[in-house]
């Protein structure tokens, strides 16, 4: 993912993933998944921009991933 992207793509997952877990409706598949996205959109960014913190999100979100999920 290029590096703009990123920054542009963040928000929106971020919404994306409130959204998910506080609609009672949501499947716990769902919530994983936007987790997932953000645990690629950190990856991604790390790969861009070593050294500012990106690993740091990127294992903080797969902390979130429901067991099932992690492996």
């Amino acid at each position: 993912m290029e590096q703009g992207k990123c920054g542009e793509a963040k928000p929106l997952l971020l919404n994306g993933f409130k959204a998910t877990k506080d609609n009672p409706y949501a499947r716990d598949e769902q919530v994983a998944e936007t987790i997932e996205r953000l645990v690629d959109l950190y990856e991604s960014w790390h790969a861009a921009e070593p050294g500012k913190g990106y690993d740091a999100k990127t294992t903080e979100w797969r902390a979130k991933l429901p067991e099932q999920s992690a492996e």
